[in-house]
């Protein structure tokens, strides 16, 4: 559940003196990867003569070649499945010629190619290559989900593997592309031929690739750079697969290791990894102008499948041959290439889906998913970000929709309920499968089912009997990712559009691309699965506290004395009997129109936006604003409370219901003029950790309030002339 702590917050609810937030909604009234980097990391100097801001661009090339020979015995049920997830005798291929982007940022270097034109031989999906293809075609095919394992999304930028959880951020081609900054260990060392150091660089299935650079010659003024490393099976952890299974993100990265667990249980061994490069270094300019790297990776696997149906070993070998040349680097273009960084909508909602590929999707008929979706369309469809159908291939078939949520809704644990009575305009039936709540329509002949995660809602349609395994499956997939600290997130609709609870990896950005929100800090409550709720006040208690405290170390200072505004994510009682135990803490910064877009961390940022709001002055959040403009609140005065220095903490509730009587005083001397509306006092209490601090003054507002209690924005001052905003 989302909680704002500003100073006040257009939409509460207020009755008589107090204040509370909105009670949880019943029913609905209704692209990358981001840095995790700890908001405690100062910037460093990462590149050897470059500033963070950055872009070096490079004509690239990069061919990728793929070979799978699989051998299968005692029965052929384990072949159908691998033949369904494009795992097959094939040798593929892929050339791709275009431009390289590295950007230099502060702590790290995201790489980005962009494919313009391409040749590709050998087998994808079945179907056979041998021709040049246009980079419109070669972004085509990044739609067949089959084939060596190598991605083109839409923009046509080629991603070898997998681009990892969120954190692992940048397009790297088996962990090689921080190559680029291979330069000495120190900026103050003069190297020469013979001089030699070591790296290591992230390598497959989370192994570090140890790798030495050898000084072996001049080109000029440029030193020659041989670089040469190899992991062999000594170091490497065979991985056990587990059938419906999925492994968690970023484990497969350039072999076919992520669609195993669809169709086979076994074990998963990394015979060699091997990598090798020649570069060239300027050492006035101070990073590599050009290079060739060549990486090879084989591995083995010996699976079954899980019902007896078969066993199969097979051999798989990735080369990957990446060319650069420099060609310039430049200052601008930042923001675009962190831009193509962010996940595309429509894979995040297909994701889920790989835990019923063993039971062989196909595409939905288009007949149907327009009987499907047509209802959608009056159903608030802004909600979701992506829709993704399939279609699974038991007889009769059996329809599944992943719906990929957004805006307020996501997180929030009525969403399906919600959508099934808009639906039905009746309360569908409540039912359970595999434990879990689901809400049914029941047609003439068929069974609606909706079931929702934190970042997800899913509908399968089909007879009785046939919805409920495939949902088991869809239930058995790793849990949604969790925001971590650190991480930025860029929401298009900032003051509205944020989630209701802290989850998935849409609207992860890049912290140095233009970006709405930050978190610093996330932790799971350590409450056990039948650990009665706290109740609100409390989680609300302890929520503040810790949020206050990690405010005041990252942003520095208070969150009442700033216009760095925080949002906390604690679950209610609905999301607690759930099994939700997450605690969160977000900031932004607030100014007169509302959430600002910002670069970069907000780490100590608190002393450059500073908030000094003053008696008579109108408010929007902590941010003092023009009277003449839309406002929710006007600065009545300051009160105290009574209690020392040692005092214990009031609690959230007597604590605010003492702010709101003594700002009600002061109300009655301030000399408001009566309107159309009723105006109220509220206090702006003091929070847990600014009340450990010391703090005991608190802020007192007027704010308008309709016949419903909830406060409406107003023009002008309440001791002149105002009006409500309709």
């Amino acid at each position: 559940m989302r909680r704002m702590s500003a100073v006040l917050v257009i939409g509460i609810v207020v009755t008589g003196c107090t204040r509370q937030q909105p009670p949880t909604r019943a029913s609905l009234p209704i692209v990358s990867t981001s840095s995790t980097t700890s908001a405690e990391v100062g910037p460093r100097r990462l590149v050897y003569g470059l500033s963070p801001g950055s872009v070096m661009t490079w004509n690239s090339e990069i061919v990728v070649r793929h070979e799978l020979s699989v051998a299968v015995a005692d029965g052929s049920a384990l072949a159908d499945g691998l033949e369904a997830a494009g795992i097959v005798d094939s040798t593929t291929e892929v050339t791709l010629e275009g431009v390289a982007e590295t950007a230099v940022l502060a702590t790290e270097l995201v790489d980005v190619f962009t494919a313009t034109s391409g040749f590709i031989a050998g087998t994808i999906g079945g179907e056979e290559f041998d021709r040049a293809f246009s980079s419109e075609e070669i972004t085509a095919l990044s739609n067949r989900r089959a084939g060596p394992p190598f991605q083109i999304d839409e923009l046509g930028h080629i991603r070898v593997g997998k681009s990892g959880s969120p954190g692992a951020v940048g397009v790297e081609i088996s962990g090689i592309a921080p190559l680029v900054a291979v330069g000495p260990p120190l900026t103050d060392v003069v190297i020469d031929v013979g001089d030699r150091w070591e790296v290591e660089v992230p390598g497959p299935l989370g192994s570090v690739l140890p790798l030495e650079v050898k000084v072996t010659g001049r080109d000029g003024a440029h030193l020659l750079l041989d670089v040469a490393g190899r992991v062999d099976p000594v170091v490497m952890v065979p991985i056990e697969l587990a059938a419906g299974r999925p492994l968690l993100p970023g484990t497969a990265d350039v072999t076919i290791l992520d669609r195993l667990p669809s169709v086979a249980s076994g074990t998963v061994s990394i015979e060699s990894i091997e990598l090798a490069a020649d570069m060239r270094f300027n050492p006035g300019l101070g990073f590599v102008i050009d290079n060739r790297v060549t990486a090879t990776v084989n591995a083995s696997y010996q699976v079954s499948e899980p019902r007896g149906g078969g066993t199969a070993e097979i051999a798989e070998l990735v080369e990957i041959d990446w060319t650069r040349f420099f060609d310039q680097t430049s200052r601008d273009g930042l923001e675009p290439v962190l831009a193509r960084l962010i996940v595309d909508p429509t894979t995040l909602a297909f994701g889920p889906l790989a835990a019923i590929a063993g039971l062989g999707i196909v595409d939905l008929e288009s007949t149907r998913l327009d009987g499907l979706m047509v209802p959608f369309a009056a159903v608030r469809p802004d909600i979701f970000a992506a829709i993704v159908p399939a279609q699974v291939g038991t007889e009769p078939p059996v329809a599944v929709i992943s719906f990929l949520l957004d805006g307020e809704v996501r997180g929030d644990p009525a969403v399906a309920a919600g959508v099934a009575t808009a639906l039905s305009r009746a309360d569908p039936t409540k039912d359970e499968v595999a434990g879990q709540p689901v809400n049914r329509i029941e047609q003439v002949d068929q069974q609606w089912t909706f079931w929702s995660t934190p970042t997800h809602m899913f509908l399968v349609v089909g007879e009785p009997g046939l919805t409920d395994p495939i949902l088991a499956r869809l239930m058995d997939s790793p849990k949604p990712y969790v925001w971590q600290s650190g991480d930025c997130l860029g929401f298009p609709f900032p003051d509205t559009g944020v989630p209701f609870a802290p989850f998935g990896e849409l609207h992860l950005s890049h912290c140095e691309a233009i970006h709405s929100h930050e978190v610093i800090h996330v932790e799971e409550l350590a409450a056990g699965p039948d650990a009665p709720y706290p109740g609100e006040e409390a989680m609300v208690d302890r929520a503040d506290l810790r949020c206050g405290g990690r405010f005041d170390a990252i942003v520095g200072g208070l969150d009442r004395d700033t216009t760095i505004e925080m949002v906390t994510y604690l679950p209610n009682q609905a999301e607690w009997e759930l099994g939700a135990r997450y605690l969160g803490c977000m900031v932004y910064l607030g100014g007169p129109e509302g959430v600002v877009p910002e670069r970069g961390r907000l780490t100590s940022a608190a002393a450059d936006h500073p908030s000094d709001l003053r008696t008579g002055d109108c408010a929007r959040g902590d941010v003092r604003v023009d009277c003449e403009d839309p406002h929710p609140a006007e600065i009545i005065g300051s009160a105290d409370f009574p209690d020392g220095p040692g005092a214990a903490f009031p609690g959230s509730r007597p604590g605010t219901e003492f702010a709101d009587s003594a700002c009600e005083d002061l109300l009655g001397r301030y000399g408001a003029i009566p309107g159309s509306l009723s105006i109220v006092a509220v206090g702006r209490p003091v929070l847990p950790y600014e009340w450990s601090t010391g703090v005991r003054d608190f802020l007192c507002l007027a704010v308008a309030v309709g016949a419903d209690g909830t406060a409406v924005s107003v023009t002008g001052s309440f001791r002149t002339e105002w009006t409500p905003v309709p």
